[in-house]
């Protein structure tokens, strides 16, 4: 929704009009299990639109690019696989690695992208999203890594 502004970007320009989003995750934890499942990470909206991507490719975007801050449960394994269930809507998705934003869309198959494991930060992992379709687009949501799915090396 359209909200009143004014906000500013990281280079210091003011954002007249903007809009809000939400993100909302149900917790579905299972305390004798130690995977984690679909909506157990919490997920926060960091900022939207005030940054390029790099990751953007032939179709482009049209939903303001999103950043999200995926903190896994406190008892999760840090140092396990885990993936991305990708929307079929999302553009452009890009990773944090602690140096640098790297390139991830290439990677995603069949709506999953593996999570490398230099992208899981204190178990955390900061991605950007860009969307090709305008509306009520879902955020990637993180889950364990199933066999066979777990990244073997970095993205990009």
């Amino acid at each position: 929704r359209e909200v009143a502004a004014p906000m500013r970007t990281a280079d210091g320009a003011v954002i007249d009009r903007g809009r809000t989003a939400f993100v909302t995750v149900a917790p579905v934890a299972d305390p004798s299990r130690t995977e984690v499942s679909f909506g157990e990470a919490r997920t926060e909206l960091q900022r939207l639109w005030d940054f390029e991507m790099i990751d953007i490719g032939p179709r482009g975007f049209v939903e303001a690019p999103s950043e999200l801050l995926i903190t896994l449960p406190a008892d999760a394994d840090p140092d396990a696989g885990y993936v991305l269930e990708v929307p079929d809507d999302v553009s452009g998705i890009e990773l944090w690695n602690g140096t640098r934003w790297e390139a991830s869309s290439s990677n995603v198959e069949a709506g999953v992208l593996a999570v490398p494991d230099e992208a899981v930060l204190g178990g955390r992992i900061q991605l950007r999203v860009g969307y090709s379709d305008f509306g009520r687009s879902a955020v990637p949501v993180l889950r364990s890594a199933q066999p066979g799915e777990r990244a073997t090396e970095g993205v990009g």
